[in-house]
């Protein structure tokens, strides 16, 4: 008897231009069936993956286009984070869900819908990006000789690591592909 293969939404978040070939690397794997599981992947890169309905195409036609690839991450059933330290991303959203208001970017919202809507999580830090936020005591120290985007970033891995307790999360590293 055959076995139905289940079919999963997976949302993978992550800067565009710095890990191109991370997320080609990920979209293609993802499109092989891991025993009775197939991911379809959700991308802002692959417009072609996301879910539109008449609200969404508003909120992407209509003021901020950011705002719709936010919306995106309810339609999946996980959350895929691929993070390094070349760049943390525009910070153009203002985190409504945060008592702060803060301004932070889209990849950084995307995770914290993620977590406030307790999908299962997947973070993947590149591995030195990971050996320099330890080195740096998680970004506290050494700020005077961080670029600004570094810090950004171990911010969003400090939050990681502090939310990743008592929920369905995993991190891990990974070995950056050059190319």
């Amino acid at each position: 008897m055959k076995e139905k293969i289940c079919e999963r939404k997976i949302f993978i978040s992550s800067t565009i231009r710095n890990l191109k070939n991370e997320r080609i690397a990920i979209q293609e794997r993802l499109q092989k069936p891991f025993d009775y599981i197939k991911f379809n992947a959700i991308s802002s890169d692959k417009p072609e993956t996301l879910h539109l309905s008449g609200d969404d195409l508003e909120t992407y036609v209509g003021y901020n286009p950011n705002l719709f690839i936010l919306n995106q991450v309810k339609y999946a059933d996980y959350y895929l984070l691929l993070l390094n330290d070349d760049y943390y991303g525009e910070e153009n959203i203002r985190d409504l869900g945060s008592a702060k208001k803060e301004i932070i970017s889209v990849t950084h919202a995307e995770f914290r819908a993620a977590f406030r809507q307790a999908q299962p999580i997947f973070v993947f830090i590149d591995e030195s990006t990971y050996h320099r936020y330890f080195w740096t005591l998680g970004g506290r120290i050494f700020k005077q000789r961080l670029r600004n985007r570094d810090v950004r970033v171990y911010k969003l891995i400090r939050e990681i690591r502090k939310y990743r307790k008592g929920l369905n999360m995993t991190i891990a590293t990974y070995s950056s592909i050059k190319g």
